[in-house]
């Protein structure tokens, strides 16, 4: 079991990289806007989908020495690691403007997944193989799971401290995450040749197995005969609405990171780590919960938990009882309670993810086995495939519709500023004066009385005249008050690169002149959203992902299979 698990390594770190990063990098760091982002993730996610029953026929029905699973997942486990190296690898001539960058994005997803489902499709299905243990399938899969969120934990999770320490600025630089995905690539490469060569010994000629054909008609029906199977509807219809959920706590939580929590890299990979700690935990409980409870019981057990801890995390920070930065003395130390909250919640409602989730898995496998004493057939392949589809169909919606949160809420990336012109709009609170030609003249529009701009100009209280420079902005940022921008935005130490506009525009005390446009000084820099905005993203995050799985704990209740039946059955067929 262990060992076959260790292929989860390669699946886990590029799924969960992509997952967890890929909006980002291509919003923050690039510059696309969230809409065509969601929309390019989501098309490939569903091309992947629908490739998945296809997948699961033809390893089922392939004749071969090397059996039915091993020779797919070393050819597509390859093809997926170079396809994820140019996620990141993005050549100049496409990130020109956002039309070439979308396109991009597509096309490379589509390569990339595709290659992932001709590699995970035939390794679920050897999972599915390897036991035959009605608990045993739920520790089969909640051992995988473990080790997802290992590599999980070590990777995307540690990722936020090695590659983006520097809260709002380490995001901005392309290079990052490229040094980040070349990193996983290769320790993704070694794991499948690993998890190839482990289980060769579970690589049975299958010259000779019993198969239904490899004919359109043959597929068709195949796909026909488990779309029917209202047994495996049920774990469909559940896989469907609980990743739904969970794909749009997954998208949605590293902005709330970023841009509610304000964490620092360190703290992020703290309170993201969390998370796979907690899933990690409930992946090791499921066995012993539905020995306990069957397996619809572990379900709900799981589910309960993700639910509470949505609504503790809501009432915490909705209504204001707890609030981002907050900290408490404790012997001289200010602990930062807030963030603390934060993480330990996070990580509960991960849990209840980790329980209900492997459980589903194992449950399909125990759905395949009925049909195989029913028929004869092993088609362990396409239930597996059929099962991958209805996570995949979710996680292409989920995609979806974490662009249109993100829409909805009003998140702003540079390059949207950049492109429509109205640069500084969004670059401080309150802001809305200046125009793609206007100069740094009149860049903040305050009240009289406000001293939102103190310290930010030399010789200014209220607003930058035309004579006045940005004479120590930098250095003198931290204090800006009233949830500017311009709050900790940049110290001295946290200069960009040469090829950003702060570091074009500003050298130690140099000064913006009268005349410079605007868009020669924010290029490449922060936007910071507005409280509206990342409130939104914090409801539709921990309200609105949680309330979506009620609906799977109804669908489950449904569930007809239970251990008893199983071996009813078992029995029947000898």
């Amino acid at each position: 079991m262990w060992n076959y698990a260790s292929g989860e390594i390669a699946n886990s770190l590029i799924s969960n990289t992509i997952f967890g990063f890929a909006m980002l990098f291509y919003t923050d760091a690039l510059g696309l806007s969230p809409m065509l982002a969601g929309i390019a993730m989501s098309v490939a996610i569903f091309w992947d989908a629908i490739t998945d029953p296809l997948m699961g026929h033809i390893s089922d029905n392939t004749k071969s020495r090397f059996g039915r699973r091993h020779q797919y997942m070393l050819f597509g486990g390859i093809l997926m690691v170079l396809a994820f190296f140019f996620v990141w690898a993005v050549p100049p001539v496409f990130r020109a403007n956002n039309t070439s960058l979308f396109w991009y994005l597509v096309v490379i997803n589509i390569i990339m997944r595709t290659a992932y489902t001709v590699f995970v499709v035939p390794m679920t299905a050897l999972g599915f193989e390897m036991c035959q243990d009605y608990t045993g399938r739920t520790k089969i899969q909640g051992i995988k799971a473990i080790f997802n969120m290992i590599a999980n934990f070590c990777g995307p999770g540690l990722a936020w401290a090695l590659f983006f320490p520097k809260q709002g600025v380490d995001v901005k630089n392309p290079a990052n995450f490229m040094e980040m995905g070349t990193i996983f690539a290769v320790i993704s490469l070694f794991s499948i040749f690993y998890l190839v060569f482990i289980t060769r010994k579970y690589a049975k000629d299958s010259r000779e197995m019993k198969i239904t054909g490899s004919s359109a008609g043959a597929f068709f029906k195949d796909m026909f005969e488990i779309v029917t199977d209202i047994r495996a509807v049920y774990v469909f219809l559940f896989a469907i609405v609980v990743i739904l959920g969970v794909g749009l706590v997954a998208g949605l939580q590293m902005y709330v990171y970023e841009h509610f929590m304000l964490l620092s890299g360190t703290l992020k990979t703290i309170t993201h780590g969390g998370t796979m700690i907690g899933f990690g935990c409930g992946s090791a409980f499921c066995a012993r919960f539905a020995r306990r409870f069957d397996k619809k019981g572990a379900v709900y057990v799981g589910g309960f938990i993700t639910l509470l801890s949505g609504a503790i995390l809501t009432a915490l920070f909705v209504s204001g009882i707890a609030t981002p930065g907050q900290t408490v003395a404790v012997g001289g130390f200010n602990f930062p309670v807030a963030t603390a909250l934060f993480a330990f919640f996070g990580a509960t409602y991960w849990f209840g993810n980790g329980v209900m989730i492997p459980v589903a898995t194992s449950m399909m496998a125990d759905i395949s086995e009925i049909n195989q004493l029913k028929t004869g057939v092993n088609k362990d392949g396409s239930y597996s495939a059929m099962y991958s589809l209805s996570m995949k169909i979710s996680q292409s919606l989920s995609a979806l519709i974490v662009g249109a949160v993100l829409t909805w809420a009003g998140f702003v990336t540079v390059g949207e500023l950049m492109e429509s012109g109205n640069y500084a709009v969004g670059f401080m609170e309150g802001s809305g004066a200046a125009q793609g030609t206007n100069a740094v003249v009149g860049i903040v529009a305050r009240e009289a009385d406000s001293t939102a701009v103190w310290g930010f100009v030399n010789g200014s209280t209220n607003a930058i005249e035309s004579s006045d420079m940005v004479k120590g902005f930098v250095h003198d940022a931290g204090v800006v008050q009233d949830d500017d921008a311009i709050a900790g935005y940049l110290t001295l130490a946290d200069m960009a690169p040469a090829n950003d506009a702060v570091a074009g525009g500003l050298e130690g005390n140099d000064g913006i002149p009268a005349d410079a446009v605007v868009s020669a000084y924010i290029k490449g820099a922060n936007v910071t959203q507005s409280h509206s905005t990342v409130m939104k993203l914090f409801v539709s995050t921990y309200i609105i992902g949680p309330v979506i799985s009620i609906t799977a704990l109804i669908l489950i209740w449904l569930y007809p299979v239970n251990k008893e039946i199983l071996e009813k059955l078992r029995a029947e067929a000898t």
